[in-house]
């Protein structure tokens, strides 16, 4: 048997560390249920309720057999997680962590929080000394809060815990294996953790350890901490110089906790290594300010062996001193969001050993110091300023960094305010940065580009913002782009990637572009390699796939099950409780429902189902939707907002399919809807109406698709709206009631999906279904009024099972299982799945009208299928 070289043992360490981070997150959940099992009832308590009836403890007992069955289960899961990871040799690195892990919902139980939580422990002897103290370091933050992987790094890298920011990112890594640290605000196109959490329990054990240790104190019981080799600035202490205290040579780090308001004395100290005066909160809402003159920034830079810097998002700073360049220590400058900052000290050009700087959202810097292109060790520069509005200065340029920095890894660029970039096109000299990775580029005011951009060999990521051109190509070419993998567009013109193919991109990210216009199976013939589209409010691209987030990810399960809801209707006195008809919903695998009113209590049983839901406004509403915007916004307020986020809202459904004479109402009542949801931030639930088929003055054939000239004057600038906001049109689309009303010239294989070949020839489209012909004519019709990018969404169809010619069980079964299996390959129109509610859960005893009105459920109302359906597609 032949041993495994390094490099082997090297892929082997890294596949069963990541399987070994999954496992610890599921080792938690598991502890989640066992937490949530042990609240249980005792048979105990059953018996404390005994009436003397028989048949209640019969009861009793079988309720507490089924309690210690699911318990037993829970029990094995846990097991079995652990000999996954005493397989992959990777047990005894989770144990000393995780152990039977309490979930949120016990620390807020007082009987939870009375019981000590032996079994998570943070032992000095299960860490390495290095690991243990950057760990300490986590125990100043409040518990659950969300902090930044940077921040904790270059603290680190001030007080010389680590060697280097790959070294800070390692030792992190190792954190987060061992379940020390938990993921927060995770990004999707980003696998890697940015954002972290410290687990309430995790934080108790490293609060006794730092205390322990020395590392913190917290004097009086007043919840105030300081460390006796470290300062720390809160809210509350006294802002008088005599009593506030000093900095002395002691302390290796000042950290501003939550102080608003700074004036405070600080000492001249040759030890300080780190400042973090700024802001550490991801909330931009964390205002910090500075008060009085600038004697509190002389004397920090007044520390000369100072490391680490931050005064990030704190106001009312225009200048930073020119004492600045005696910081020659200085790694980590951290000077964002400093809005009031006006002008930066050459004498920033000492600082050689810099391998960071930050001078993102400093709006009133017209310029950059010409000395920032001596900085040879940067690493990351965000913020760099191309361009300047005043023609007699020397500014420094991406020529001067490119000469320089050649340890340039990441680099962040915005154009001037006023002013062009230099007539050669300066943003051409990127090319010389040849050890650069990352690359964002925002345009501001009037600056735009003379040239397509040559980027370094090296750049993988591109980050693109407020783009002033319409083609992308005028920026970049995938044949000077072969190494780029990432390529996010935010904001600006650009309305067309243009022709060329050949791109390498593999993660692509397209947000506000309101006038970008791309087929989706375009995009993938430009394209070839993705793997990854994030697409959030572009209205011309709702022909892209994407999930409810925005998200499409290749290898992610078939679109068409996603492209599948059931319309719930309640016109029934035998129906089952909401909740359960949710469970209904749950168990058969039905992503989407959609509501005919907002019922509360349905409403109620689906937060935090994940099952999305379309949402119909009451049609005796219309005229006061339409005429009083705060009708509406109260409607979005109780029905909408009360329940957001934790129930999914998909579409706000204005009208069902309402008569013409009501249909002048349609546009004003969704414009109000729309104001009303963007008034709150809820504008991504898209506001449509549903419209009946006989909207169509002509169907056939599918190109020569027309609203009626009636109903033309009300659909053109309603499909207009929807155009201009990216929302679909939505639609009931019946193939049965066309074919009975057509039988002579329809044939029920058409109808049915079950067609053998096409049926209609309509230019280059094959017809072989009446369902993708109903709703290509749809499409048609919308292009003739300046709806090309609005899509159609199938708010019902369905198939009734009893009560006229045609309903059958077996024909309803037929049409519906074939509907769920084909709605996500699309149309030949619109290749792409075609999202479609079937109507409807329930056969309901109480609707009006023919037999058939009551006979297109899926389910009796005793949960029982009417005839089995599978609601995942067969792929084909």
């Amino acid at each position: 048997m032949s041993v495994p070289d390094e490099n082997q043992s090297a892929v082997e360490r890294k596949i069963f560390s990541t399987v070994d981070r999954i496992l610890v997150k599921i080792k938690v959940l598991i502890g989640d249920i066992g937490s949530n099992l042990k609240k249980l009832p005792k048979q105990s308590e059953y018996s404390g309720n005994n009436t003397g009836d028989d048949d209640t403890d019969a009861d009793a007992d079988a309720v507490a057999l089924r309690h210690i069955e699911v318990n037993i289960q829970a029990e094995q899961l846990g097991a079995g997680v652990e000999r996954f990871q005493d397989t992959i040799g990777t047990k005894h690195r989770v144990d000393a962590y995780y152990y039977s892990m309490p979930s949120l919902a016990d620390e807020e139980d007082e009987a939870a929080q009375a019981q000590p939580l032996s079994g998570l422990q943070v032992r000095p002897d299960a860490l390495d000394e290095q690991l243990m103290k950057c760990i300490l370091f986590l125990a100043i933050f409040p518990p659950g809060e969300v902090i930044k992987k940077r921040l904790l790094i270059h603290w680190w890298l001030g007080e010389e815990m680590v060697r280097s920011a790959d070294a800070g990112k390692e030792c992190f890594d190792e954190l987060f294996d061992r379940g020390l640290v938990q993921p927060a605000l995770r990004r999707g196109h980003c696998q890697r953790t940015h954002y972290f959490r410290v687990h309430p329990v995790v934080h108790s054990q490293l609060v006794d350890a730092a205390r322990s240790r020395g590392f913190i104190e917290f004097p009086g019981g007043n919840g105030k901490i300081v460390g006796n080799r470290r300062l720390f600035l809160q809210e509350g202490q006294s802002s008088d110089p005599s009593t506030r205290g000093t900095i002395t040579n002691a302390f290796l780090s000042v950290f501003n906790l939550d102080m608003v308001y700074l004036k405070m004395h600080i000492a001249k100290s040759r030890i300080t290594r780190v400042v973090q005066l700024g802001r550490w909160k991801s909330s931009v809402t964390h205002h910090i300010e500075l008060e009085g003159d600038n004697n509190l920034l002389k004397n920090v830079m007044a520390c000369k062996n100072l490391r680490y810097l931050s005064l990030r998002g704190i106001s009312l700073i225009e200048s930073i001193p020119e004492a600045i360049g005696m910081l020659t220590e200085l790694l980590v400058l951290d000077l964002r969001a400093c809005h009031n900052l006006e002008n930066l000290p050459g004498s920033i050009g000492s600082l050689q050993k810099l391998e960071y700087l930050d001078l993102s959202e400093c709006f009133l810097l017209e310029e950059m110091p010409k000395e920032i292109g001596e900085l040879s060790k940067l690493q990351v520069l965000k913020g760099f300023l191309v361009g300047s509005s005043r023609k007699k200065s020397n500014p420094c340029r991406l020529f001067d960094l490119a000469t320089k920095a050649h340890n340039l890894r990441k680099l962040s660029i915005t154009t001037g305010r006023q002013s062009l970039v230099c007539d050669e096109d300066e943003l051409c000299q990127l090319t010389k940065c040849q050890c650069l990775e990352s690359l964002t580029i925002t345009w501001r005011g009037e600056a735009s580009t003379k040239a397509c951009l040559s980027l370094p060999s090296s750049l993988t990521k591109l980050d693109l913002r407020r783009a002033p051109t319409t083609s992308l190509l005028n920026i970049i070419r995938p044949s000077t782009s072969a190494s780029l993998k990432r390529l996010y567009l935010r904001g600006g013109k650009i309305r067309t990637f243009g022709k060329d193919s050949g791109w390498k991109v593999e993660t692509l990210r397209a947000r506000f572009l309101n006038e970008l216009e791309c087929e989706w199976s375009e995009l993938h013939g430009l394209f070839q390699e993705l793997h990854f589209v994030e697409m959030w409010r572009c209205a011309r691209l709702s022909f892209w796939p994407c999930d409810r987030r925005g998200i499409w990810e290749k290898g992610s399960p078939s679109m068409a099950g996603r492209s599948i809801g059931v319309c719930y209707g309640v016109k029934g006195n035998n129906l089952p409780p909401w909740h359960e008809v949710v469970q209904l919903y749950a168990s058969n695998n039905i992503p989407a429902m959609r509501m005919f009113y907002p019922h509360h209590d349905v409403l109620e049983a689906l937060r935090g189902t994940g099952i999305t839901i379309s949402l119909d406004v009451e049609g005796q509403f219309l005229p006061s939707f339409a005429s009083e915007p705060s009708v509406a916004a109260a409607w979005v307020k109780t029905n909408v907002q009360a329940f957001y986020p934790e129930v999914s809202f998909k579409y706000i459904t204005v009208g069902n399919q309402v008569p013409m004479r009501e249909m002048s109402y349609i546009l004003p009542a969704m414009q109000n809807i729309y104001t009303a949801l963007s008034e709150v931030g809820l504008d991504h639930i898209k506001v449509s109406t549903s419209v009946r088929r006989d909207v169509l003055g002509v169907s056939y054939p599918p190109s020569d698709g027309a609203f009626t000239s009636a109903m033309e004057k009300y659909m053109a600038p309603l499909v207009q709206f929807l155009a201009k906001i990216g929302a679909p049109l939505l639609a009931s689309v019946f193939p049965y009631f066309t074919y009975v009303h057509n039988q002579a010239d329809i044939d029920i294989d058409y109808a049915l999906f079950t067609s053998p070949g096409p049926v209609v020839q309509d230019g280059a489209y094959n017809y072989q279904n009446l369902f993708d012909a109903t709703v290509d004519a749809l499409y048609s019709a919308m292009e003739k009024v300046g709806g090309s990018t609005v899509r159609v969404v199938v708010s019902d169809s369905g198939w009734p099972s009893a009560g006229a010619p045609a309903a059958t069980k077996d024909n309803a079964k037929t049409y519906i299982q074939n509907l769920i299996n084909h709605v996500g390959k699309g149309t030949p129109k619109r290749p792409v799945p075609t999202e479609t509610y079937i109507f409807a859960m329930f056969n309901e005893n109480e609707k009006t009208g023919d037999e058939i009105e009551r006979n297109f459920g899926l389910f009796e109302p005793d949960k029982s299928p009417v005839y089995p359906i599978s609601f995942s597609s067969k792929k084909g």
